[in-house]
């Protein structure tokens, strides 16, 4: 399939470009022509079934993707090390005591503000009346 897509989208003329709206990394657009979607897309299929470079060594999931020439040079972001990995598993979230007490806190106080504004609402009435 990636032959087949590089075939269709010789390199030439391809242009990808990532680019950061926001704050960070994570506010980012990535802009191309036909060209650039569709060698990116064959490049993430090569990637996806290309050997691993040293598998025993310092870098086990490290692969080889040449698409230096595919991204615009006012790319915010250049994509230049690829890692294939399988053992993808959810972080584990491990409460602090902070992250306990801060909520209880609030509550709390969130609890005491409606109270004293119930009791001063009815010690208003009554005053008025």
């Amino acid at each position: 399939m990636a032959i087949e897509l590089e075939r269709l989208s010789p390199s030439e003329g391809a242009r990808v470009r990532i680019k950061i709206y926001g704050g960070g990394a994570d506010e980012s657009r990535l802009e191309a022509n036909r060209a650039g979607y569709v060698r990116l897309a064959a490049e993430c299929l090569r990637a996806a079934f290309a050997p691993l470079k040293d598998a025993t060594g310092k870098e086990p999931y490290t692969i080889h993707a040449d698409w230096k020439e595919l991204f615009a040079e006012d790319s915010d972001v250049q994509i230049d090390w690829l890692e294939r990995r399988e053992d993808f598993v959810a972080p584990s979230v491990k409460k602090t005591v902070m992250d306990r007490i801060v909520p209880a806190v609030f509550g709390l106080l969130l609890f005491a503000g409606i109270v004293f504004a119930v009791v001063g609402f009815i010690a208003t009435v009554i005053w008025l009346f």
